[in-house]
Order: structure tokens, then sequence, then C-alpha cells
């Protein structure tokens, strides 16, 4: 029965080439969209569930009670304080992400230096390829390389043995080497040190016990799943009754699958994994849902073209039968025979989807910055998506050109009465309607959703961007030699001008510190903010208005630039 079945629909499919070229295609497409999105979605919503009890993981945030800002950053002492007092915290674990001159065989480069606690590699799932790293990581003068880094700094020979030096002063052995970071995790530390070693490379001795400074990523995990915001007021009341007496922040536990889509918080850790040469952009839960809701529409699209595409070849096909119901073909083998026509050609379409998934997953892909590496279809749930949609697609779609075909009377069918009526059917009316009202809402998003992206790329920034060169002075030495740079540089006919800052303005803002009125007390006389160090020059280089008062300049001793202690 299924090779009778097998060779009819295939004669019926040839026989109408142009009908099942346009069905087949049509259909190819919308599957095609929503297995790209699918793997987008998939990937997205897998954020982070790598790490072992990853339910329990949260990352400690403040928010400014006054401004409102919320920071990704935490207190510097405060979250191994926190799991100590707090019987419904089991661990805590806490590090510190800076960019750092790293120096091998004579040739130097910057780089993202973690800087972790012992308990890192137990809280965070990481690969082990050689070594162990939560032992190794005691060590103060031990390291732990991911794969991408040690193949950066050693080539292929064996890295364990090997040293490297931090800014130039500092000496490291490569002990342990661990997978590189997965593509879905907000972590993007490629090399490891311990965090003791902070005070000596910032040259700072009491920067980890500092109570107002927030430079420090800082986790924890729960003992057991608990309403959090009683647990973030019971965290506050703990810190001013056993660390800090006048903390007056909030206490926001950030669950660690939540990372990911929360793109505003400042201090946030960087999204680019400089070894993997991969960038993992925070996303908005709501992307998830549109990219979603659109799929969906795609292929309900092309789906009522099918059904549609369908009935008309059903109509087409009266006679024959008529035919076969007069040699005694029932009405239940008929629709058999259709449905399965149908079921064939939606796994025909789906060949033809995976042949433009694969084709056109590198365009989308560098559209909605995701790896290439995430686009492979020899996954379980993929796998039995590809086997199980055209199956149920085929069937939904089918049902009713099977049942209605079926259903003709033989005299009916000779005569060909039917075929108008069925071509004009309601049914068939109403999805033509539906399948352009969904295409017309599709072009009018796409048109806003174009006008907001144009909207963006030519709002004015508040300063000007053209002609601007940024050079990267993240060491003290560079930082001491910005004087003569300056002169040396503005010998250049090409340069009009010179400045330095600690931050440009489209980056995170870090410096926090708090105003306040001078001769006056009280929570409204005082103000926390982020602060920018700037130099003379720095406003007319950027081309950024002043409204009112004055440039910075050299000749006022108030205006110069001041270094104090991070916090």
């Amino acid at each position: 029965m299924f090779w009778h079945h097998l060779k009819t629909a295939l004669r019926s499919i040839n026989k109408r080439k142009l009908y099942s070229s346009i069905s087949i295609f049509g259909l190819a497409v919308g599957m095609a969209v929503c297995l790209l999105v699918y793997s987008f979605v998939s990937h997205e919503r897998s954020f982070d569930s790598m790490h072992p009890d990853s339910e329990r993981l949260y990352r400690l945030n403040w928010a400014d009670v006054g401004a409102g800002a919320r920071f990704a950053t935490f207190q510097n002492p405060m979250a191994p304080l926190i799991a100590k007092g707090l019987p419904e915290i089991e661990s805590a674990s806490r590090f510190d992400m800076r960019e750092l001159l790293l120096t091998v065989d004579g040739n130097s480069q910057y780089e993202n230096i973690a800087m972790v606690e012992n308990n890192y590699f137990e809280m965070f799932n990481h690969g082990v390829i050689s070594g162990n790293p939560a032992l190794v990581i005691q060590d103060i003068n031990s390291a732990v390389l991911t794969q991408a880094a040690a193949l950066k700094l050693f080539g292929g020979a064996d890295p364990i043995g090997k040293s490297f030096t931090i800014n130039g002063k500092f000496d490291y052995t490569v002990a342990a080497i661990i997978e590189n970071n997965p593509s879905n995790s907000h972590l993007i530390a490629n090399f490891f040190i311990h965090l003791d070693n902070l005070a000596k490379i910032i040259n700072f001795p009491t920067v980890l016990d500092l109570p107002n400074s927030d430079i420090l990523y800082q986790y924890i995990k729960l003992a057991a799943p608990v309403d959090l915001e009683p647990l973030a007021r019971k965290t506050e009341q703990f810190i001013r009754d056993e660390i800090y007496a006048n903390y007056n922040r909030q206490v926001i536990y950030q669950p660690l699958r939540d990372i990911h889509f929360n793109t505003n918080l400042q201090n946030e850790i960087s999204t680019r994994d400089a070894s993997l040469g991969l960038t993992k952009p925070f996303r908005q839960r709501s992307d998830i849902f549109v990219f979603s809701a659109a799929a969906i529409l795609t292929l309900l699209i092309a789906t009522f073209n099918f059904v549609n595409l369908q009935i008309v070849q059903g109509a087409r096909r009266t006679r024959e039968i008529g035919i076969r119901r007069t040699i005694g073909a029932t009405r239940l083998g008929i629709a058999r025979q259709f449905l399965f026509e149908t079921v064939l050609m939606t796994y025909l379409s789906m060949l033809f989807a995976v042949a433009l998934y694969q084709a056109a997953a590198p365009l989308f892909a560098s559209v909605i910055a995701l790896p290439l590496t995430e686009f492979t279809l020899l996954q379980p749930a993929k796998l039995i998506a590809l086997l199980v949609l055209p199956l149920l697609l085929g069937l939904v779609a089918g049902f009713y050109p099977a049942t209605i075909i079926a259903g003709i009377t033989p005299v009916k069918a000779m005569k060909g009465d039917v075929c108008e009526s069925i071509s004009s059917s309601k049914f068939r009316s109403a999805l033509v309607v539906i399948q352009f009202s969904i295409s017309i809402g599709l072009i009018i998003a796409a048109a806003v959703v174009n006008s907001q992206i144009q909207f963006a790329f030519s709002k004015a920034l508040g300063f000007d961007p053209e002609d601007v060169v940024l050079v990267d002075m993240g060491n003290s030495e560079a930082n001491a030699a910005y004087s003569n740079m300056r002169d040396q540089l503005l010998l250049e006919p090409e340069i009009t001008s010179v400045t330095v800052a600690s931050n440009m303005p489209t980056q995170s803002l870090g410096g926090g510190v708090v105003f306040r009125k001078l001769g006056e007390q009280g929570s409204d006389a005082s103000h926390s903010s982020r602060r920018v160090n700037v130099a003379a020059g720095y406003f007319e280089t950027l081309g950024i208005e002043i409204i009112a008062g004055r440039e910075f300049s050299p000749e006022f001793r108030s205006d110069r630039m001041f270094r104090e202690s991070p916090d």
C-alpha cells in the first residue's frame, strides 16, 4: 500500500510540475525562516544554562535609591560576608575583569584578565582539559587559560609550565587549561589568576575591603529557591547592621539566566570574547517574541498558500476522482491518497528548506550577531523538528482538501460540476484574505522597524565622531606620557586637537562618586553619580556644545584632571 501511494503521489507531482513547484518552494521558504528563527531562539534561551544549579545562581546588583541607575557590579567586600551571615545563601564568588598588558617572549598585547576566587570554577562550569583549575587558582602565581588563550599565546606548544608577564612586573605560570567559553554564556574571560593579585596590580592594598567601591562582579548560589524581594530587603538590613552602617543602596538579586536579557545595567561585563573573536550582544526578551511571531506568521502565510494550491489542484482532478470512485475506490482510500501526497510534498519542502537554511545562515548570523557554529541541524531537538514538522503541516494542510475531494460523488465528478464550486469556496477565500492580511501586516511592521533603525542611525549623538581617532591608554606609563604625546601629535598639520578622557561618550561609565552640597546634611543633600575625567580640549575635540559656562582650561588649577583611588 505504501509503495502504491508513493508511486501515485510522485506521478501526480511530476504531472503538475508548475503547481507542485510553487507549492513545494513556497512552503520551503516558510520552513527555512522557522528553522533560522528556531536556531536563534533556542540559542538565546539556553544562555548560561550549562552551569551547575543555574536556577539557583544570581548576580548581585545595586541601584541608586535617588537616581535609579542600576549596576552590574557590587560593593567589593560584600558577597562573602553576606554568604556567611545569611542562611539562605549557600556560597558566593567574586571576580574582577580588566584589560591588562600581557607579555610573552617579548611580545606584548592587551588582554581581558579575570581575577577570580578559589570557588569560581566550582560555581561556573568549564570543561577541564588539563590540570585542576579549582586547585591551581589557589596559587597566587598560577594561571588558568582557555584553549583559545593558550593557542593565542603559545601556538601549538604545550602551554603547561610556560609563563607570561602582566604589566611588565608580575609573572604567572600556566598550570591548567580549560575549554573555551560557550557562545551561549555571558562569561568572556580566557585568562584567569587569583583575585588576591588585584591589590598589587593596581597598587591599592585595601581595594577588596572598600564598602563603597563597586568594581567586582559578585555571584551567589542560593541554598534553595526563595522569594527574592524579601531576601534583598533582608540583605540590605544585614549590610547596615553587620558591614556598613551608612549603606543606602538598593540590593537586587539578578538571576544568572537573566543577565543576557538585561540591557540597561551600568558597569556591565563586556560582550566581546577577544580570544574567540565572538561578540555575544545582550538581547531584550521581547526580541524572542518578535522573532518567533514573525516566523510563525511567515509559516502561516506559506501554509495557507500551500492549502489553496492543494484545493485548486484537487478541483482540477475531479474526473480522475470520478473514475477511481467508479472502479471501486473508497472515500477513505482517496482521502488517504491525497493526504499522502500532501505529506510527501511537505517533506520535499523540508529538504529544500534545509538547503535554504544552510545558504542563508551566514547572512542571518551576521545580521543578528549569532555565532555560525550554532547553525547546525545535528542536534536532537532540531532533528526531531525536521521529522515532525513536515508531518504535522502535511496532515493539517491536507485534511480539508482531502476531505472535500474525497466526498465528491462519482456522477458529479465525471461531469466536472464541482470544479468551480471547490475553486471558489468560502474557506479558500477566507484563507486568501487572512494570507494577504498577514502579509500586509508584516510589511507595515518591517517598514516601522526600518524607520526606527534609520532614526537611530541618524539621531544626533550630542557629539561629532567624524575624523576622531581613539587610542587606548590603559596603563600608567601611557597616562604619564600624555603631555609629551599631545605636544608631538599637535605638530602634525593633519591633527587639529588632542585630548584625553577616562571614558568615551558611548562607553559604560565608571568612577562612581557621591556629590554633596556644601554645608548641608541628609539624603537630599547628596547625589550618587558616575564621573568622567577629561582634559582641556575634550568638548572642542568631540564637538560637544557648551550651553553655559566655558571649556576646561589648563590656566585654571581647579580645572585640571585629578586622580583618586578607585571606587
